[in-house]
């Protein structure tokens, strides 16, 4: 494997079984562990089967859903979703090294421009000063909602010196504690008993219009990214895996074969 790793893509591994394609995804990421990887998968199926076991090797993967189409003309996606794929888009345009599960019709979504997101993030951070009044106004203006209680993203509070803030792209809320108009902590919180689930130096709130511009997903790919297929015919995957065999007129190779034990549930 790490002589075929050594080449030029493109290059595929075949004859991988299903249960060991998670196991050489983590390989490639980890040998290409300065730049992003983008691992497209056929399905949602096999979307959740590699990322858990990419989680299992250890590789810190992000999982960007797949967008479920309306029921209804007209009616909004699920929220939940919506704000899972802001979260790795938001994490994508900070310019860092992520390895982003997805799947391949994922690739053709629109989204919001990865300019956007950037100029439309409100950074915090610990021992900063706040302007709060003016947080408060561009919150509003943003289109959260004002509350007693933070309970569904898209909300905020201001208790005293306590501001909590449900960002549309967060998993979590976060509570601001002011001591006068400096930032004294920033912690994530469970919207059911209200607990901290940890302390954060900083924390980014999306606020403005992100929406106003929107570009296809494959506009995130940067010159550098690793674009690895999972049982994929796409020509710009650099890499693939597939169970099968590879299409060649020399003799057929082994040498990347990883074959199941037939014992299966």
């Amino acid at each position: 494997m790490l002589e075929l790793l050594q080449r030029k893509p493109p290059l595929t591994f075949d004859h991988v079984c299903e249960g060991a394609q998670a196991f050489v995804t983590a390989c490639v990421a980890r040998h290409h562990s300065s730049r992003s990887c983008w691992i497209l998968c056929p399905d949602v199926r096999r979307q959740e089967e590699i990322f858990n076991g990419l989680l299992n090797w250890q590789i810190d993967a992000q999982f960007f859903p797949e967008i479920e189409l309306p029921a209804v003309e007209g009616s909004i996606p699920d929220p939940e979703i919506v704000a899972e794929r802001l979260e790795v888009l938001q994490k994508i345009a900070e310019g860092k090294r992520a390895v982003i599960v997805l799947t391949e019709a994922s690739l053709e979504d629109a989204v919001p421009s990865a300019q956007a997101l950037q100029k439309n993030t409100l950074i915090l951070r610990r021992n900063e000063t706040l302007d709060r009044e003016a947080l408060v106004e561009s919150l509003l203006k943003s289109g959260y909602e004002k509350s007693p209680q933070v309970t569904t993203r898209g909300q905020f509070a201001v208790r005293g010196g306590i501001l909590d803030i449900f960002s549309w792209h967060h998993s979590l809320p976060i509570r601001i504690e002011l001591f006068g108009e400096e930032i004294e902590s920033i912690r994530e919180f469970e919207l059911d008993d209200q607990t901290s689930v940890q302390t954060l130096s900083r924390c980014e709130v999306l606020v403005g219009d992100i929406e106003h511009r929107k570009l296809g997903l494959r506009e995130y790919i940067r010159k550098r990214d690793v674009l690895i297929g999972i049982e994929s015919a796409r020509d710009e995957a650099q890499i693939r895996i597939t169970s099968g065999a590879t299409a060649a007129d020399a003799m057929e190779s082994y040498r990347t074969a990883f074959f199941g034990t037939g014992f299966q549930d």
